[in-house]
């Protein structure tokens, strides 16, 4: 990294849900603590729950056929143009793929790709390009695991993340995806996180719990007591929500 790099500033933003996703993640919510008590369950399912929980705040269409609202994507889509109104490009990184294809409904104005798991490298290799080189193409969006590393995408400034991997690693990972050595403006992240949440408490994860999100997405296998201990602390968090 150069040392006179522009800098690289990372924004959380709090958002309230509307009535009804909070009265949607409170019922999954109790569901989920109730689930994660009783004393068989693995590691494996403990991760199943969390991640159920972070849908809720992502992209509620995940978990229920009923139309409920998510905070997040409406929030992304207004933040899409009010930058693009400016002349700006912006990037959009998520966990989900579904909770992309729901934000991309709702950007028929604007000319942008999406770049999920499912979608050819060839093809993405395309979009980048053409997100890079053409003023345009206005919006790029893809998953954390499809494009947060190996990818060039620094004709934007501004990246908004609509939920977060595990780990600080794969996070400064994807967010360097617009924060390369050639800049020559700085780079501006976004995190959205609905209040009193599972995403404040991933956030923590990210900040203070390097082991923990180890054990959850690097595959390190912990034994003993370590082991146990992690199992409790997953616990704990799904029990103090």
């Amino acid at each position: 990294v150069r040392s006179d790099m522009p800098p690289k500033t990372i924004t959380l933003e709090l958002l309230e849900p509307e009535d009804d996703q909070r009265k949607f993640y409170e019922a999954i919510k109790e569901g989920v603590k109730e689930e994660a008590d009783k004393i068989e369950l693995k590691t494996s399912s403990l991760l199943a729950l969390t991640t159920r929980l972070r849908q809720a705040t992502a992209c509620p269409s995940l978990l229920t056929t009923q139309k409920v609202s998510s905070c997040k994507v409406d929030r992304c889509v207004e933040l899409i143009q009010e930058l693009t109104s400016q002349g700006e490009k912006v990037v959009v990184l998520s966990v989900f793929k579904e909770t992309l294809n729901e934000l991309a409904a709702k950007l028929d104005q604007f000319r942008f790709s999406i770049n999920t798991g499912d979608v050819p490298d060839a093809i993405v290799a395309d979009n980048v390009a053409r997100f890079q080189d053409n003023p345009s193409e206005q919006v790029f969006i893809g998953t954390w695991g499809k494009v947060g590393t190996g990818w060039t995408l620094n004709s934007a400034a501004y990246l908004i993340c609509l939920d977060t991997p595990y780990t600080a690693a794969m996070f400064d990972q994807g967010t360097d995806r617009i924060w390369r050595v050639n800049n020559e403006r700085p780079a501006f992240i976004t995190v959205l996180l609905c209040k009193d949440t599972i995403d404040e408490r991933v956030q923590q994860i990210i900040e203070t719990k390097k082991e923990l999100g180890e054990y959850l997405v690097d595959g390190i296998e912990f034994t003993g007591q370590t082991s146990s201990r992690l199992d409790d602390e997953l616990r704990a968090i799904i029990r103090d929500l």
